[in-house]
């Protein structure tokens, strides 16, 4: 598990145009205690025997540091390997270019990951949505940047600081990829393990990509341990929900986050009332678009603007929606799904968000990520 400590932030919006985020190690007055939490540096995946959540790599390294492939460039994995299949735990391109073999699970939906995570424990769970919103600003003052696809740059600065972003790596072409493997994860969990806690960029060369008889060279980043935060599947976040009113009420976007992790729950699509434990964070943006501006409320940032925004302006990141247009049905609960995928490019940055699927939804390229973190009563 990649651990996060305890810190103290401050946002202050400063006019119209300014928001000043600070970060202490000590508190101060008008700081917040942001709480230690920890999560999988890679999505994670399950013990196909038990169904519980697994944050696992199931590579083999050479001596001398490179990953072990076959003849073909096919990975070689351990052992027990199979029995944490990734994607939709499909056995049938087992050994092939387009295994599912230490791959991130996928194709599984809220309610089930819950379920299962909660059987590790009762401070297991898949809600990552605070921890990500953390680390999105943790690396925007370490970079001074707020574009996170910025150009890779492992140079320091004169002055020593870190410079550009985490790059645009992992982008393929949505076609290919569903030629590949139809939208299934094709990163093996833990590809950038060899950099330990440090930010870097690793190349991983997907054997036969697309059944075209070549191979396609990605570049897999990952922030100081934090495996792909952008740019390859969606991640279900079950820690913030939203619900859209109907036009005739305002037609509202209204974002809701639950830190209680024993009170996560996926709310009916028309439930009539917010689920226990969520608060009102604030209004997402009412139209679709690079997210120009942040609104702040319970500590945590989120988007509520797209006015003016651009792939290299503002927060750089897109946000989607379902469009509700009159009372037709489309109002009522959705899920918050963060990172974008692999076919997504400049929109897909470590901020990006989408509202467009109800709770229930599950894909081929949605993961989440393993999460622990305990109560206030426990915690330090």
């Amino acid at each position: 598990m990649l651990y996060k400590p305890n810190y103290y932030r401050k946002f202050e919006l400063i006019g119209d145009d300014y928001l000043l985020v600070a970060i202490s190690e000590v508190a101060l007055p008008g700081f917040t205690l942001m709480r230690e939490k920890a999560r999988s540096p890679w999505y994670a995946t399950f013990d196909r025997t038990t169904n519980k959540p697994v944050s696992g790599c199931f590579l083999q390294w050479n001596a001398d540091g490179t990953l072990k492939v076959d003849a073909n460039g096919i990975p070689q994995f351990t052992s027990n390997a199979a029995n944490f299949r990734g994607g939709g735990n499909s056995a049938t391109n087992d050994g092939k270019y387009n295994t599912l073999i230490g791959m991130p699970a996928s194709a599984t939906s809220k309610v089930t990951i819950r379920t299962r995570c909660v059987s590790k424990g009762a401070n297991w769970h898949h809600g990552g949505w605070r921890f990500r919103e953390e680390m999105s600003w943790l690396m925007a003052i370490e970079f001074g940047d707020l574009d996170s696809q910025a150009t890779y740059n492992a140079e320091k600065t004169a002055d020593g600081f870190a410079q550009g972003g985490l790059g645009n790596g992992t982008f393929v072409d949505g076609s290919q990829w569903s030629t590949h493997n139809g939208y299934y994860p094709f990163i093996p969990c833990g590809i950038t393990a060899k950099l330990g806690n440090n930010t870097g960029i690793v190349e991983y060369s997907i054997p036969n990509w697309a059944n075209s008889g070549s191979a396609k060279v990605v570049r897999v980043a990952s922030y100081r341990g934090w495996e792909t935060p952008q740019q390859y599947l969606w991640e279900h976040c079950d820690d913030v929900i939203v619900h859209v009113n109907k036009p005739s009420d305002g037609g509202e976007r209204l974002l809701y986050l639950c830190s209680d992790p024993t009170k996560f729950t996926t709310p009916a699509d028309k439930a009539a009332s917010i689920p226990d434990g969520y608060v009102e964070l604030g209004r997402l943006p009412s139209t679709q678009g690079y997210i120009s501006a942040m609104g702040v409320a319970n500590g945590y940032s989120f988007p509520n603007s797209v006015a003016g925004g651009a792939a290299n302006k503002d927060y750089c990141d897109n946000y989607w929606f379902a469009e509700c247009t009159d009372d037709n049905g489309a109002e009522g609960f959705y899920q918050l799904l963060a990172a974008a995928h692999a076919h997504n490019s400049e929109t897909a940055g470590v901020r990006c968000a989408s509202t467009n699927n109800r709770g229930a939804s599950a894909s081929a390229h949605f993961g989440f990520p393993l999460c622990l973190e305990y109560p206030l009563s426990e915690g330090a």
